[in-house]
């Protein structure tokens, strides 16, 4: 999800679980490239929280 801003990010992983929609219509809804893109997103926030889903700053 490098794509999107960190603020966007957040606010799709977090509807996604109080949401009666599946990776799939989320994506649709949103307008995402891919449902990977999404699950791989709650997969990451759910390991990592909201700083695993945020930009990394190259040195």
């Amino acid at each position: 999800m490098t794509k999107y801003s960190d603020e966007f990010k957040l606010m799709v992983v977090r509807d996604y679980p109080n949401s009666p929609l599946g990776f799939k219509l989320l994506v649709r809804k949103y307008e995402m490239k891919s449902y990977s893109q999404l699950r791989n997103g709650v997969n990451i926030y759910k390991k990592h929280g909201a700083i695993g889903l945020f930009k990394k700053e190259k040195q």
